[in-house]
């Protein structure tokens, strides 16, 4: 019979319990006698979530047959006990046998109980699994009764969590599971502390796998912490200063030639850097202080700050510029003193994996080359810019890897798993073998993806589905063409704004754009505006840091303010039009007034320069609010293309590149899916072509909902578009319709996102 007993008692003795905890499954156990036996109810239950989120399975009981733990287990919408799970809250159910959701096995024998109490068991913002109280006799648990048990869950569910029942990362493939149970255990006779240094997790961003030596990258390494240290032996400093120099030297030849598919101004940036290294008397004054007796980095601090002070009392602009050249050539030659190579500007002459606290997309961009197969990050979000560059280069990445540095060194021989986030050091031969065994299956999945990219994107209903691409280098055309996506649905014109200290002209955009329109070989290119600020910065512009830069001055309010850069940056695409099939695209539009001023500035330069070449216009959709007047903005554009990181970003109040808030991060959100079923109705019935453009439309799971709100046009990373069109290419719009109209109708992202998979079967 069901009693009532002192609450903080059982809450202290769960307590107690729980921090005793040493075998998850039997702590599990007594927690449900606690409760069944303290409370005098029939049955109590905990049911856990898989790994895979596909079933929950009965880990503990206390009422039903004891044959049934381990046994019983249900996919993650069925039973009353899913139906909890889906609804994320508690489910009071008097007669459940006479619920249309009551599903019954046999093994349990609960189909005598009259009163169903599901309990969701949730950690951090996800639902782990469910506590379930049954009586037989009708009504001895009442509404009354929930507040105490959700606090008992809230407790149970922290000891789900660190069980380890839960604790594996999604994969998108059962394998992946299987290796990282077989690497623990191939781990487990080694001593603890090298155990945890050998196996290290962090958040997978970009599946594939990649081996090669470590090489660490330092980042903030500058001339304030030098200090004045003395030497003993200047023939030995000033060796070590002209090795560090002409170190540089090599360096910065070497990545001129990388980055050839700049502009020649981009490049001229790098040959200035180049003839300061080389610059004799710069050389000579290094060494005069050397010869004094400064240790070499102190007396290479000295003289770059002597040149700092001389330029910086200079009215002349472009000899205050070239004060900054001096520290940025200094620092590189200080990198090389401490046996540290500044980013991208060493040949990496085996295969490498590239550890750093977080790099820019700039970094990436210069560290690219052959040997580069993998990166790893301390920090980093999902949907960065320089993660979004990563995809693009094909490079798997894991990132939100706290403790690397503890544990890494440089050299060292690493294997990095981008399905699941793991990275093993100095791997053993049990790991190697099965690293081995699902590197050659990935090679035959990734054949077969392969042998579909000549193949259109069309349903089994031969709906037709336009698969773009985004990229933001002139060079990532290549892997454009290999994929052969129908479209660039993005182009990011912000990349030569950033990489450079100053605005690039008119005409080096009209000729970087022109480069791009020609090289795309027919294919319509879509040139989204200037979009800086929030995590993307323009040293050419002084303007002080923002306590909430993505919600302040950036994308369009940028370049809206900025008139004159804008109208120029309007009068290339204008001008490169002349030359190939584009598009152009305002970020984040949140009025009318920005739409029509923008607009107006477009036909303003089209009739100052005499253009009369088709360049159709629209707006990307990233912030909930424009959603609500799309249907004003609908009549004076041609397009929109829903960027679905900012989307979601804006929506869920979440930063995209927060490691503390990423698990809230998702676009199955049914707020975010909402938003997009509304766009699509409203371009719909307008008649007004939509896109779904970013990381959401790489997902097979999302995208197939996509399809099913009736969207035809998906833009992405080009490497991406093998794997959508697998999924396209086995779909029914009418089938992914229903899918769609049913995850509408859930209120759980967790839940939604289930479903999806199970549609596409991931």
């Amino acid at each position: 019979m069901y009693q009532q007993p002192d609450h903080l008692s059982v809450i202290t003795d769960l307590s107690r319990i729980i921090a005793d905890s040493s075998d998850p499954e039997a702590t599990l156990h007594q927690i449900a006698q606690l409760i069944a036996s303290t409370y005098g109810l029939d049955v109590c239950s905990i049911y856990v979530l898989t790994p895979d989120r596909q079933h929950l399975v009965l880990k503990a009981t206390v009422g039903l047959h004891p044959e049934s733990v381990g046994s019983v287990a249900m996919t993650a919408h069925e039973g009353l006990t899913g139906l909890t799970l889906e609804q994320g809250r508690p489910m009071l159910i008097f007669n459940p046998a006479q619920h249309p959701r009551f599903k019954l096995f046999e093994q349990t024998g609960e189909e005598v109980f009259k009163t169903f109490l599901g309990i969701p068991l949730v950690y951090h913002q996800q639902c782990l699994g469910v506590l379930v109280l049954q009586t037989e006799k009708l009504g001895e648990l009442s509404e009354e009764d929930i507040p105490i048990f959700a606090a008992i869950g809230s407790q149970i569910s922290s000891i789900a969590a660190y069980s380890g029942l839960l604790q594996a990362l999604d994969k998108e493939k059962a394998e992946i599971q299987k290796l990282k149970d077989q690497t623990e255990n191939a781990l487990h006779y080694s001593d603890g502390a090298e155990q945890r240094r050998s196996l290290l997790r962090g958040q997978s961003v970009l599946s594939g796998y990649a081996r090669g030596k470590a090489h660490i990258l330092a980042s903030g390494i500058g001339f304030e912490s030098v200090e004045p240290i003395q030497n003993c032996h200047p023939n030995v400093e000033l060796a070590r200063f002209e090795n560090a120099l002409q170190t540089t030297v090599l360096q910065t030849s070497q990545l001129i030639e990388e980055m050839a598919d700049l502009s020649q101004e981009d490049r001229s940036i790098l040959t200035i850097h180049k003839q300061l290294a080389e610059d004799t008397t710069f050389r000579r004054k290094v060494a005069e202080r050397i010869s004094m007796g400064d240790r070499a980095e102190y007396a290479l601090k000295q003289v770059v700050m002597e040149y700092v002070h001389i330029f910086s009392n200079v009215d002349d602009p472009y000899l205050q510029d070239r004060g900054q050249d001096i520290v940025d050539v200094g620092e590189n030659v200080l990198r090389n003193l401490l046996g540290i190579s500044p980013h991208g500007t060493q040949a990496l002459t085996q295969d490498t994996i590239v550890i750093a606290s977080d790099l820019s997309a700039t970094e990436l961009v210069a560290l690219r080359q052959m040997h580069l197969k993998g990166i790893v990050l301390a920090r980093g979000g999902k949907t960065s810019h320089t993660v979004i560059l990563a995809k693009s280069f094909e490079l798997p990445i894991v990132i939100q890897v706290e403790d690397i540095f503890d544990a890494v060194r440089e050299g060292e021989d690493l294997i990095l798993d981008g399905w699941s986030g793991l990275i093993f050091r100095e791997p053993n031969k049990e790991i190697e073998r099965e690293y081995n065994r699902l590197l050659q299956e990935h090679q035959v999945q990734a054949e077969h993806l392969r042998s579909l990219i000549p193949l259109p994107a069309v349903t089994r209903d031969t709906s037709r589905i336009e698969l773009g691409a985004n990229i933001g280098l002139l060079s990532d055309l290549e892997i454009v063409h290999r994929y052969r996506a129908d479209h660039i649905g993005l182009y990011r014109t912000e990349f030569p704004f950033v990489i450079r200290k100053r605005l690039p002209t008119e005409e080096e955009q009209t000729e970087l754009y022109t480069r791009m329109l020609k090289q795309a070989r027919g294919l319509p290119v879509c040139f989204r505006t200037l979009d800086v600020g929030g995590d993307k910065f323009l040293s050419a512009l002084d303007y002080p840091a923002e306590d909430n830069p993505f919600l302040g001055w950036r994308s369009i309010r940028v370049s809206l303010e900025l008139e004159e850069m804008f109208r120029q940056q309007i009068r290339a695409v204008l001008r490169a039009a002349e030359h190939g099939p584009a598009q152009l695209m305002f970020p984040m539009i949140v009025s009318m007034h920005e739409l029509e001023v923008a607009l107006s500035i477009v036909e303003e330069e089209r009739r100052r320069i005499g253009a009369d070449c088709e360049l159709p216009v629209g707006i990307m959709l990233e912030v909930p609010g424009t959603a609500k007047i799309l249907p004003s903005l609908l009549p004076l554009i041609d397009f929109v293309s829903i960027g679905t990181n900012d989307l979601i970003q804006y929506t869920l109040a979440v930063d995209r590149n927060n490691p503390k808030v990423a698990s809230l991060y998702t676009p199955f959100h049914p707020a975010v899916l909402s938003i997009i079923a509304d766009a699509a109705e409203m371009c719909r019935k307008a008649q007004t072509s939509l896109s779904v453009c970013g990381e959401a439309a790489a997902d097979p799971a999302c995208a197939y909902l996509f399809l099913g709100l009736g969207i035809r046009k998906l833009s992405m990373n080009p490497s991406s578009i093998p794997r959508a069109k697998a999924m396209i290419r086995n779909a029914d719009t009418s089938e992914a319709a229903r899918a769609a109209d049913f995850a509408l109708g859930l209120n759980d992202s967790e839940a939604i996102r289930s479903w999806a998979q199970e549609q596409v079967g991931t």
